[in-house]
């Protein structure tokens, strides 16, 4: 960077004092070198890496003939160009790997209902202590290590360079921890209304998360929907009124943990886009001001050493730590004095041994665990992004409302929740449907977006060939 300053400093001082120079070209290589500075310094805040010097030290252009470089004019001294390039190449994961990981995915998910209904048989399920939730926390929790580890000044950005380390700031953390408490109420009320309503109404009104998510994001983040997105919305509630039709049928228990699931996913929807805003999606900043005022924001956790946006790692290590401390204290003060008549006994009942409840929390724990690492994971490299998602979150619901209807019904683990029956295979069709369609939606305005950002952000000249005196240079950014 250095170097770089230096280079332009004197290729700029040469510039100016040419002889028979006049005013107005002066005035013109000014502004070029006012436009260039800010350029250089709004990109080095966000972590790119600076390459240069000459033609054949930059990256290759996808604008650029091969013969672009030999059809330039010679001059007495060599053209020096600037380029500013993404350092975050690396080759995509292999195939393989995105098949294990989407398979992993959809396992860890649809296992964790089928987890609380056995966790329900084996006398764990009391939902006064909540032993369940606490292992249910503790997967997320073991990423906490994640918090001791220095971060870029800008996470908002794939690359970096050299950058400044800074840790999360104190008021970030609080922040983090504050929507812990958010999602440990929805988490309980999910899993309550799945021990109460079985696992296939779970998966089946579980899935409508991300519609959730998207409806809080118009509402609190000002986002806008395209109607397509509007439609899959529409039709995943349809969904959910046709699976609320089915719980009432089935008994007011099955009911009323139906709704208790619906109020849960609402809740925990909700913790996905306050998290959004805590860590700094660039999606939900618009406008000079805002960029302006993140570049300062930059510079003061550069000068301090914190930063006020968290990476995905901390903000699930953060929230899990949080939650995991709130049920271990909830542990001593309920489930420890009423130990006896809550676990002890309804295990005895039950025949379930020390050894096979460690399993059953211990599976939990690493199920949820691996859900949220492969969830992560699948939304950056899978082919598809959203639409992956939404088409894998339906094939959980598949999966659990065939497994439970083979294995579960009439037999002890459950009673008719668990059976098949016509309406719940149509609300199953239509929630997964709405939830494809606003994926496919997503993707679209995705797709849409970064085409127009690829036009104005692509290999954009800023300062304009000149030629005086055998001189010719050339500024460029990718």
């Amino acid at each position: 960077r250095k170097q770089c300053a230096c280079t332009v400093s004197c290729l700029l001082y040469h510039c100016l004092t040419i002889n028979n120079a006049c005013r107005s070209k002066k005035r013109y290589i000014l502004r070029n070198l006012h436009s260039m500075r800010t350029t250089l310094i709004h990109r080095k805040q966000k972590g790119v890496a600076f390459f240069g010097t000459g033609p054949k030290h930059r990256p290759k252009m996808k604008s650029e003939s091969p013969r672009s470089a030999e059809s330039q004019p010679l001059s007495s001294t060599p053209t020096t160009t600037y380029v500013v390039a993404s350092s975050s190449g690396g080759s995509a994961p292999h195939r393989f790997t995105l098949l294990i990981v989407a398979a992993l995915y959809v396992l860890s998910g649809s296992t964790q209902p089928l987890l609380i209904t056995l966790v329900k048989s084996a006398g764990l399920g009391d939902p006064h202590c909540q032993v369940y939730m606490l292992m249910y926390y503790l997967g997320p929790a073991m990423v906490s290590f994640t918090l001791c580890l220095p971060t870029p000044a800008s996470n908002s950005s794939s690359t970096r360079v050299t950058p400044q380390q800074t840790s999360p700031s104190f008021k970030s953390l609080v922040k983090a921890s504050s929507i812990a408490l958010i999602d440990i109420v929805a988490q309980a009320t999910n899993y309550t209304g799945a021990s109460m309503a079985g696992p296939t109404l779970f998966a089946i009104i579980y899935s409508s998360v991300t519609v959730w998510a998207a409806v809080y994001s118009r509402i609190f983040l000002k986002r806008k929907l395209s109607w397509m997105q509007w439609v899959g919305i529409f039709v995943v509630f349809g969904g959910l009124t046709i699976t609320a039709t089915s719980s009432i049928d089935v008994g007011e228990d099955v009911f009323f943990g139906a709704m208790l699931v619906l109020a849960g996913s609402s809740m925990h929807a909700m913790t996905y886009v306050l998290s959004e805003a805590i860590m700094g999606s660039e999606s939900s900043k618009t406008g000079n001001s805002m960029e302006q005022n993140k570049e300062m924001d930059t510079l003061q956790q550069q000068q301090h050493g914190e930063c006020t946006e968290l990476t995905v790692q901390q903000n699930c290590a953060m929230q899990g730590i949080v939650a995991t401390a709130a049920y271990l204290v909830w542990q001593f003060i309920y489930t420890k004095p009423h130990y006896q008549e809550r676990i002890a006994i309804p295990m005895q009942d039950a025949g379930t041994s020390p050894h096979y409840a460690i399993l059953l929390l211990l599976s939990l724990s690493a199920s949820n665990l691996m859900h949220a690492l492969t969830f992560f994971y699948t939304l950056k490299y899978f082919p598809g992004g959203a639409t992956s998602a939404g088409v894998m979150k339906g094939l959980q619901a598949v999966l659990v409302f065939i497994f439970t209807s083979l294995v579960y019904c009439g037999s002890s683990l459950g009673g008719d929740e668990m059976c098949f029956t016509t309406l719940k295979f149509a609300s199953l069709v239509v929630v997964c449907g709405g939830v494809i369609m606003f994926a496919l939606a997503s993707d679209g305005v995705r797709l849409l977006d970064s085409s127009k950002k690829q036009e104005n952000n692509g290999y954009v000249t800023i300062g304009n060939t000149t030629k005086d005196s055998g001189i010719e240079s050339s500024f460029s950014v990718v």
